[in-house]
């Protein structure tokens, strides 16, 4: 993941922690609370290679789904399926995250 914009937090895939019993993501710095992405921008990548870009966490429930809202989402690398804008939100549940980064600050548009 080099190529992250400045500031931007790198994370692999969310899990279930019966240590403390909740969703995390981990990062460099240890395990995180998905609580805590709530209102970030973040870039989510999923297992089937679907990406969320610029997309803004807009809620996260107890079962495991991650609510994105804005930004762009598509499979970036597969020119015929393309990138389109979000309209409306979406959800994804963590079993389907293989990674992703938080942006340090919000969008620049």
């Amino acid at each position: 993941m080099s190529n992250l914009p400045d500031g931007a937090i790198p994370f692999d895939h969310p899990d279930w922690s019966r240590i403390r019993p909740g969703w995390i993501y981990w990062t460099a710095g240890g395990p995180r609370p998905m609580t805590e992405l709530i209102g970030k921008v973040v870039n989510v990548g999923t297992k089937d290679g679907l990406v969320y870009d610029g997309a803004t966490v807009a809620g996260f429930t107890e079962d495991g789904f991650l609510t994105l809202e804005g930004g762009r989402k598509g499979f970036p690398w597969s020119p015929e399926r393309g990138v389109t804008e979000m309209t409306g939100s979406e959800s994804v549940h963590c079993h389907d995250i293989a990674r992703g980064y938080v942006h340090q600050k919000g969008p620049t548009s």
